[in-house]
């Protein structure tokens, strides 16, 4: 829930610009654009995926916390809300995270 909670301005941001977007595919280019994020969100079929070789939360960069992977959860509630939002029904996976001794965090964004 706690993903939840930090989305909620972004969720607002989410709304405007879906009522922007002619498609999905301008959605996720305007979700890029202008919701932070610490990598690119890219689609393939119906799996949307980003990268990051840095942590995606605020309180992680801006307070400099202790790497513990009970953030990664946080970080999942925030892309579920916000893809939810974007695209209705989704399933997020984090299949590799920095905070577990991965190279890099891989979110995945499975579409139904």
């Amino acid at each position: 829930m706690c993903g939840y909670s930090c989305a909620h301005y972004d969720l607002q941001k989410v709304q405007s610009l879906k009522s922007k977007a002619k498609d999905e595919k301008e959605l996720l280019k305007l979700i890029n654009e202008h919701i932070l994020w610490c990598g690119t969100w890219i689609r393939k079929k119906n799996i949307i995926y980003s990268r990051c070789t840095k942590c995606g939360c605020p309180l992680v960069q801006k307070y400099k916390l202790d790497v513990d992977p009970i953030f990664c959860l946080c970080s999942l509630g925030w892309v579920r809300a916000i893809f939810s939002e974007a695209f209705g029904n989704v399933r997020v996976e984090l299949s590799k995270s920095l905070m577990r001794g991965d190279e890099y965090c891989e979110f995945h964004v499975v579409l139904k």
